[in-house]
């Protein structure tokens, strides 16, 4: 039991240590970020081998309207993280009107988020 605990406790710290170099490689492409979130299943503690890495990036500012389009600006630090990152790349005032709207990704990024310095 006590090394299943270990693990998982190992697993979740290899997954903020991963969130933590993304969200430093992403504050060199938008200078302007207002706030970079690990939430989902990792935030939660209810992650699982098979989990990807949930990370909001809130940016001041304009962003491209394609959601592939905002993905393909953060690719090269996906890829240099190696480690599976699912990015939710949007603005304030996006955030604003999810938060209004009750998104669930947002609702779940306030309620369990980890703010990545």
């Amino acid at each position: 039991m006590e090394k299943a605990i270990e693990k998982r406790l190992s697993r979740a710290e290899w997954a903020l240590s991963k969130a933590k170099e993304f969200a430093q490689c992403v504050k060199k492409i938008f200078d302007v970020t207002t706030s970079v979130i690990l939430f989902g299943s990792y935030a939660r503690g209810d992650f699982n081998e098979w989990s990807d890495i949930d990370i909001l990036i809130v940016v001041r500012g304009d962003l491209p309207k394609k959601p592939m389009d905002r993905i393909d600006m953060v690719m090269p630090c996906i890829i240099s993280v190696g480690a599976p990152i699912e990015p939710l790349i949007i603005t304030r005032e996006e955030f604003e009107k999810l938060k209004k709207k009750r998104n669930p990704a947002i609702e779940d990024a306030i309620r369990n988020g980890v703010p990545i310095p």
